[in-house]
């Protein structure tokens, strides 16, 4: 008879306990393995849908797979993640040798890697795919850390959708350094380490590639300074852009913007969306060079010009969404604040600063084919001028739209311009000086280009208008192949001595002077807009908004619009400064100081994108969301002039937008007090505040931890007082 023995309660712990012991070893060993010893090893496979894939668990089955591919030649083989893959046992560092690389210009990847959500920790290499044919998909996948220098993909020819990058990018790009397929609903959120040219999610958009629905975050306000070199191109989601970038959107911040020593053939693009977005030929044409439906929001605390006696000079073309387009730009807008400008003695330097585009210009070699800006919105603002006595020679030439043109054609925009507050402009020493610094509305100088059914609104925010820059209502200089014709400005905001045009060569200019804030914001105003002032059938492309300025159909509806942007009559008042201020301006009393909060900031002028796509866990990435939504259909119109009939009535259309996007809500303007040199705020909704000398350094920055917050400053002088975006003169006595 065999007896059987009841295990005790200790054992049957002990045996419980071995279980979870294992359970948790295994678990732990993929999650935070040993750092990969550049091994490999097969995986095993597996039938998804009918199709074969290679189930990848460590780094030595990836590592696998690569060979397969690039050695073998085995490049139509799949993949598809079963956990996260991490070379180093540490997530946040890279692995110390260089990890593997799936592809190469022999071979050619041409199959399907699916991340399955999950991530890759510890990157070393130059991008995770090299040369990609177009069966290529990647989807799925996030690289949490490490180190790339192309981001995922060198040279992409099919699709990549999906992906999120939060790795340390030493090169140019953080998605595909060069696509000629589609990328879509993918994010950058990698740090860049480089100062030249780089795209956040690709560095060239080819003629056949596409970007859509993806998004880009850059934060470079962290830094001290940021320094431009060469001919430098940066851009929130392409350097540069010849083929269709949609329904995108970018957020970039830059401290101090300094400029590295530049030969006669620097040219350096900064843009929203696209440092450069042109077609074909440089500076040609072609109609495959399309920004559509995006948003940006461009934040720069200073622009700092080096000094020179050379008389070399050097181009720099900053805009909201693009630096220089020679392409489209349609149904998109963008928000652009600039700190502070500093121009030393440097002779020729051109800046061009538009709202939306810096230098529109299609035209070369008598090239006559035309670009296209159209339907859509820019907020230009630039607070702080300040020019060395000497230079006489560096023209500004800013617009609330564009900076420049030439063979474009502008239709239905609407821009504001916020002009320099008032002892702003410092050591200007002549009235020659001071023209230097021309702006308008819309189009600082327009050239061989047709503008017509748009308006613009000008805050001038400095009194003594002819004293410190000339502002034009819609364009500064207009030549004599120019047309512009059903063009508005505001005249209750420019101040006395404005134009329409400064200077006026051409012979058709119809229908182009200033309104009223009445007049502008009435449905009678709209009907002129859509009619081109009764001239043309109604294009049912403006809506009205009761209290406020038109907006375009395809921008949603009024209710969405200025959630976002803010703007009202109210909101682009004359801003008000504490005390009356002298026009002497005062030396910086410290230098720079580093600015105490990395974050961009959000005010009723300076709206921010929401960090919707910030991931949860390693898992996860960003849902995609369809970019195929129809447009808006336009608002049923009659010929009837009575505004509850006209095509002035309201419109409750849909937005045309193929991204949902969140923006924070409008801030109110923060109360000021002066005793002596102690500056008190109230009613500032926490953020930080960051005072400015009249020749714009920074000289103090605290966060602002109560409703109010006293700094007292050493140096009487006239400063600007920002916090959250909002800005405030005044002066110390």
């Amino acid at each position: 008879m065999t007896t059987q023995t009841r295990p005790s309660c200790f054992r049957r712990f002990s045996a419980f306990k071995a279980i979870i012991l294992c359970l948790l070893a295994g678990l732990f060993s993929t999650a935070f393995a040993e750092d990969w010893d550049g091994s490999t090893s097969k995986p095993s496979s597996k039938e998804i849908d009918g199709v074969e894939y290679y189930v990848i668990t460590s780094p030595s089955e990836l590592a696998w797979f690569a060979y397969q591919v690039n050695t073998n030649g085995n490049t139509s083989i799949n993949a598809v993640l079963n956990n996260d893959i991490y070379y180093v046992d540490d997530s946040t560092t890279a692995a110390s040798r260089a990890t593997p690389v799936i592809g190469n210009v022999s071979n050619k990847f041409n199959g399907i890697f699916d991340g399955n959500g999950h991530a890759i920790y510890g990157v070393n290499s130059s991008s995770l795919f090299d040369y990609c044919r177009p069966n290529f998909i990647l989807k799925n996948l996030a690289i949490k850390s490490g180190k790339t220098t192309y981001g995922f993909v060198r040279l992409n020819h099919g699709k990549i959708e999906n992906c999120v990058n939060y790795a340390v990018v030493q090169g140019a790009s953080a998605i595909a350094h060069d696509n000629y397929g589609v990328i879509e609903s993918c994010v950058n959120r990698a740090t860049f380490t480089t100062d030249s040219s780089f795209g956040g999610i690709t560095y060239v958009n080819w003629e056949s590639g596409t970007v859509k629905n993806s998004q880009s975050f850059f934060d470079f306000c962290e830094k001290k300074q940021f320094v431009l070199y060469g001919n430098a191109k940066i851009g929130g989601i392409a350097a540069q852009n010849r083929g269709l970038i949609s329904s995108s959107i970018s957020e970039i911040c830059f401290p101090k913007l300094k400029n590295s020593e530049y030969n006669s053939s620097d040219f350096r693009r900064i843009g929203g969306i696209a440092a450069e977005n042109i077609g074909g030929a440089q500076s040609m044409n072609i109609e495959n060079a399309v920004v559509e439906k995006s948003q940006s929001n461009v934040r720069i605390y200073s622009i700092e010009s080096i000094s020179s006696t050379s008389t070399v000079s050097a181009e720099f073309y900053f805009g909201g969404i693009a630096g220089k387009s020679g392409g489209t730009v349609k149904e998109s807008q963008s928000v652009f604040y600039i700190d502070s400008i500093y121009i030393g003695n440097n002779l020729n330097n051109n800046f061009y600063i538009g709202g939306l585009v810096g230098f529109a210009s299609c035209g070369l070699l008598g090239n006559k084919d035309y670009g296209f800006i159209e339907q859509s919105y820019s907020e230009l603002s630039i607070d702080v001028i300040n020019a060395q006595p000497s230079n006489k020679m560096t023209p500004f030439l800013i617009g609330g739209l564009v900076g420049k043109t030439q063979y474009e054609k502008i239709e239905n925009n609407h821009s504001v311009l916020n002009t320099p507050f008032e002892n702003s402009i410092a050591n200007f020493v002549s009235a020659s000086s001071y023209y230097w610094i021309k702006s308008a509305g819309l189009i600082r100088e327009n050239t061989k280009s047709l503008v017509k059914n748009s308006y613009a609104v000008v805050n001038n925010r400095s009194t003594d208008l002819a004293k410190y820059l000339k502002i034009s209502g819609i364009a500064y200089t207009n030549d004599s192949a120019s047309t512009i014709s059903n063009s508005y400005y505001n005249i209750d905001f420019i101040g006395e001595g404005a134009n329409p045009i400064q200077i006026d060569s051409s012979s058709f200019t119809v229908n182009v002077f200033g309104k009223t804030t009445a007049v502008m914001q009435s449905p009678e105003f709209v009907e002129t807009l859509n009619t081109n002032a009764g001239l043309d059938d109604d294009s049912g492309l403006w809506q009205y908004c009761e209290g406020n300025y038109p907006i375009l159909v395809s921008e949603g509806t009024c209710e969405e619009f200025y959630s976002k942007y803010g703007m009202s009559s109210s909101s682009l008042s004359s801003s008000s400064s504490a005390e009356s201020s002298s026009s002497t301006p005062v030396e910086s009393s410290s230098s720079d100081a580093e600015s105490s909060s990395s974050e961009i900031e959000s005010s009723s002028s300076v709206p921010i994108l929401s960090s919707s796509s910030e991931e949860s866990s390693s898992s996860s990435v960003i849902a995609s969301s369809s970019s195929d939504e129809s447009s808006s259909s336009k608002a049923e119109t009659s010929s009837s002039t009575k505004p509850e009939s006209s095509s002035s009535s309201k419109a409750n259309s849909s937005s045309s937008k193929g991204t949902d996007i969140a923006w924070n809500a409008m801030r109110p303007m923060f109360n000021l007090a002066v005793n002596g040199m102690t500056l008190t705020l109230s009613n500032t909704q926490g953020g930080v505040v960051r005072i400015f000398d009249a020749l714009g350094h920074l000289v103090a920055a605290k966060p602002i931890a109560s409703a109010t917050t006293s700094i007292t400053l050493q140096t009487p002088g006239n400063y600007i007082v920002r916090v959250n975006g909002i800005s405030r003169s005044v002066t110390l006595k």
